[in-house]
């Protein structure tokens, strides 16, 4: 049997929602119509980025990666990363976060 990622959605409007990943992928999570997974693009999910972070999925192996989001991502109750608050989202797209094992 082969390894695979299952990503559920625990709380919104969404919640319940799985995306299940059985191959090596990278993704991006955000608010954009061209990301994947896309969250709502309404006022209860204003507090993430259109483009938020970035998944690099090997199945069983995940890394998560801030993408210079406004608000950060947490992992585990720790946050990995956020854009300084004087910066635009392009300005923020050229720095280099660094990414964590989930």
């Amino acid at each position: 049997m082969s390894a695979k990622i299952i990503l559920t959605i625990t709380e919104g409007s969404i919640k319940g929602q799985q995306f299940i990943f059985e191959e090596r992928t990278t993704c991006v999570i955000g608010r954009s119509h061209d990301c994947y997974p896309q969250l709502p693009n309404d006022q209860a999910h204003r507090t993430i980025s259109r483009y938020h972070c970035l998944l690099d999925i090997n199945p069983p192996d995940i890394r998560v990666r801030d993408f210079g989001s406004k608000n950060g991502t947490y992992v585990n109750g720790q946050k990995i990363g956020q854009r300084p608050a004087n910066q635009t989202p392009l300005q923020a797209a050229h720095l280099n976060f660094p990414e964590y094992d989930l």
